[in-house]
């Protein structure tokens, strides 16, 4: 899992590298029926784990263009290798927030290909500061 650390009420821009399953190449746009994400804040305790979904940020529908790139790219969002990354997503956080108290949160994409099984992009958000 893709783990960020944040301060409290900024928006993030999501970032992954997705391939296709079958082909081993880049995930292409025109291979995506659907896109969606649901953020929850994340309680861990000693005997169970609870998540609370956050309001206006269940089964979120996200347009596949711009959110799935022709090919990767590398600039000031990605980091982590030389390849860059070819999925990208700012949650709008106009009308309902996201991230404003401190603790854990999961933010699960889930892409739909045309055919194949979904394929579930899981990031941790770890709000530190207010």
């Amino acid at each position: 899992m893709n783990e960020i650390s944040i301060t409290a009420n900024r928006s993030i821009v999501f970032c992954a590298r997705i391939y296709d399953h079958n082909t081993g190449a880049t995930l292409q746009a025109t291979e995506v029926e659907s896109i969606s994400y649901s953020v929850s804040k994340v309680i861990l305790t000693l005997k169970r784990v609870t998540r609370t979904a956050i309001p206006g940020h269940t089964d979120v529908p996200v347009p596949v263009i711009p959110t799935i790139l022709e090919a990767p790219i590398q600039d000031e969002y990605w980091h982590s290798d030389d390849i860059g990354y070819s999925f990208i997503h700012e949650p709008d956080i106009r009308t309902n927030p996201l991230f404003v108290e401190l603790g854990t949160y999961e933010v699960i994409y889930t892409i739909r290909p045309i055919t194949g099984n979904p394929i579930v992009i899981p990031f941790r958000v770890i709000v530190t500061t207010i």
